[in-house]
């Protein structure tokens, strides 16, 4: 963990547009990035293969702008790890929406309650763990 912040997720991301490569893999785990870092986050997925946003503290508004981009974008992501975070219902049928363009979709230990977890399951028709 390096206690990037929401501010700090704009600053390292002008560094990732500068890449001529996406980047294979971007750990973030662990820094509270919250929903404003989540959205600045967003317009930097075309250029990342694997997110891992474990217990970065992303809440169902900062999702919003990272499912509406992977919806966007070209070429799948092979993962996007959104684990022990603060997404609930709220947050399952947009996801479900866009996990077509997500190879490996990880959301466990967020505030799904079975009611979520059934809407995911059947909008998308792919298993995930909850």
């Amino acid at each position: 963990m390096c206690n990037i912040g929401s501010e700090g997720v704009g600053h390292l991301f002008d560094s990732v547009l500068q890449l001529e490569k996406p980047l294979k893999r971007l750990e973030l785990s662990g820094n509270k990035i919250g929903d404003v870092g989540a959205s600045l986050l967003a317009c930097y997925l075309h250029n990342i293969d694997e997110l891992v946003l474990l217990g970065c503290v992303i809440g169902n508004e900062g999702l919003r702008p990272l499912y509406d981009s992977v919806q966007q974008l070209e070429k799948p992501m092979k993962l996007l790890d959104l684990s022990l975070n603060n997404l609930t219902d709220e947050s399952a049928e947009s996801l479900a929406r866009c996990v077509h363009n997500i190879s490996d979709l990880r959301v466990s230990l967020n505030y799904f309650t079975k009611a979520g977890e059934n809407l995911f399951r059947s909008k998308s028709r792919r298993s995930v763990k909850f």
